[in-house]
């Protein structure tokens, strides 16, 4: 696929990859986050050990602050597919904050630490890209590619609001996205 770029007055050439290299390529990229993220929460369970515990709100702080965003990185563009290995470093950080062995059930350590899981960090990333896609500007090599993405196979956020349907999150995210493509439609003709 071939764009004109009138910032740089030269095409700009864009390769389309079939739909099974670019599952791999994004799960050789989250196993790389989980390896990272791993060696962030082992620096926390170090401080953590160290100091002979901490209090609930400064451990989450210092998860949220360390931790979830090597995780999310990037979540925006993997789609709505669960990530297993990064769902692991959270569970991993959660029975060391709540001293579990590594046995115990997830369902009860993630349901006592009162966190949301970091597919519904996903899911979150993956919708707000979206949106910043919608309304980007028309003249952006961006959204001429999102605009593209959008009418050649099927669109990441029909599967996204789904999801979110399933996560018992009630939003009208078709609503939002007509309003979005109004405005953007005004700027763009």
């Amino acid at each position: 696929v071939v764009f004109g770029s009138s910032a740089y007055d030269m095409p700009v050439q864009l390769q389309i990859y079939p739909e099974h290299e670019q599952w791999i390529n994004i799960y050789i990229h989250t196993k790389e986050l989980a390896k990272s993220a791993s060696r962030a929460l082992a620096s926390l369970t170090t401080k953590f050990y160290r100091c002979g515990g901490m209090d609930y709100k400064v451990f989450t702080r210092l998860y949220e602050t360390l931790v979830v965003p090597i995780l999310t990185y990037g979540s925006g563009v993997w789609g709505t597919q669960q990530r297993k290995e990064l769902e692991a470093v959270q569970i991993r950080a959660v029975k060391t904050f709540l001293g579990l062995a590594k046995q115990a059930p997830n369902a009860a350590a993630t349901g006592d630490i009162g966190w949301s899981s970091v597919y519904a960090k996903q899911l979150s990333e993956t919708y707000r890209l979206h949106i910043r896609l919608t309304n980007m500007n028309c003249n952006r090599l961006t959204k001429v590619v999102f605009t593209h993405g959008k009418k050649s196979r099927l669109s990441i956020e029909s599967a996204a609001i789904e999801k979110f349907k399933d996560l018992g999150v009630n939003c009208d995210l078709k609503g939002i996205e007509s309003k979005y493509e109004m405005i953007n439609m005004r700027n763009c003709h």
